[in-house]
């Protein structure tokens, strides 16, 4: 009894240590990713008090410094983990002027939202987060989030300088446009991914589905016809009467099964439930020709729709 009590001690204080270790660890990653960033603050301030940029801007046939036309130096993120410290010789330039890059420390990441600083007059944040991405991790795992794992910190700063000040309400809108992931968000696959939450358009690489998170979508794989349709425009000309038969295969992506419906483009409609299924059907028509399109649509357990796709779709003429 003596032993067992022993080895339950020791083992409660291993843990405890490891726990103030992991603890100890979380905030020196996270009080270094702080540093860093400020530093960069700093020196994007300097660079600018010495106009030591004047030249690489010149070089690119910028030579108006005045105000509201010249360069703008700006922090800004790439992904959730890097950022660059540059300058836009032209207001909103594609070929920005490279100060410095940096990278934060390992498992600390840029919270969804904020894209980094300017030197100009308006206030800007942005929020780093450590062990967010484990928490996640084990959420999708065991389906349960630990929150105590992670913690945040914002930054806030306005032309350059750090905002103190906690009861100032933080605004991660006012950072330098940059790319879908800089923003921390994702940018969704339009066929086989379905944007959820927040969303950010007209960015360029990704101007309409850039979404803080996306979800996969069940997948058309094959949508035939037997008669054979013709392949290249994807269309089937038949006889008043003659029966087709519709086949189609399907991936429920993430999803544990899905469901769907067969349009078959006069008004009719047949459901189906599995991977895989063929159905049948016969067109009427009471005039000389009628075209109708049959189309197919998935619907996985966590009722997120496919996309329509080329796929999913064939021309029918009846005559």
């Amino acid at each position: 009894m003596r032993i067992l009590t022993f080895f339950v001690k020791i083992t409660i204080i291993l843990l405890l240590l490891s726990l103030g270790v992991f603890l100890l660890a979380r905030e020196a990653l996270l009080l270094s990713a702080e540093h860093m960033v400020k530093s960069s603050l700093s020196e994007m301030v300097l660079v600018s008090n010495k106009g030591s940029y004047a030249a690489a801007c010149r070089a690119k046939g910028v030579s108006d410094f005045s105000l509201g036309s010249g360069p703008v130096l700006q922090l800004r993120f790439l992904s959730d983990q890097e950022y660059v410290v540059e300058v836009n010789c032209v207001a909103n330039s594609i070929d920005p002027v490279l100060i410095n890059q940096q990278k934060l420390p390992p498992f600390v990441t840029k919270g969804q939202g904020g894209s980094g600083f300017t030197l100009e007059p308006r206030r800007s944040a942005i929020q780093l987060d450590a062990f967010a991405e484990l928490e996640t991790v084990i959420d999708e795992i065991v389906f349960f989030k630990p929150t105590f794992i992670s913690r945040s910190l914002s930054i806030a700063a306005e032309g350059g300088e750090i905002i103190i000040d906690d009861a100032t309400p933080l605004d991660y809108e006012n950072g330098p446009v940059t790319s879908c992931s800089g923003y921390g968000y994702f940018c969704c696959d339009a066929v086989a991914e379905q944007g959820v939450g927040d969303s950010i358009t007209g960015l360029s690489g990704c101007e309409k589905s850039c979404f803080s998170q996306c979800v996969s979508r069940p997948l058309v794989l094959s949508f035939t016809t037997n008669p054979f349709f013709e392949f290249t425009s994807r269309s089937l000309a038949v006889r008043k009467g003659e029966t087709i038969e519709f086949s189609y295969v399907a991936d429920a992506g993430k999803g544990n099964s899905v469901t769907g419906t067969i349009e078959f483009g006069d008004g009719e409609s047949e459901s189906v439930s599995s991977d895989t299924g063929t159905v049948v059907h016969k067109y009427a028509c009471a005039m000389a020709q009628c075209s109708y399109t049959a189309r197919i649509t998935l619907v996985d357990n966590w009722g997120v729709d496919s996309s329509d796709t080329e796929v999913s779709s064939i021309k029918i003429t009846v005559q």
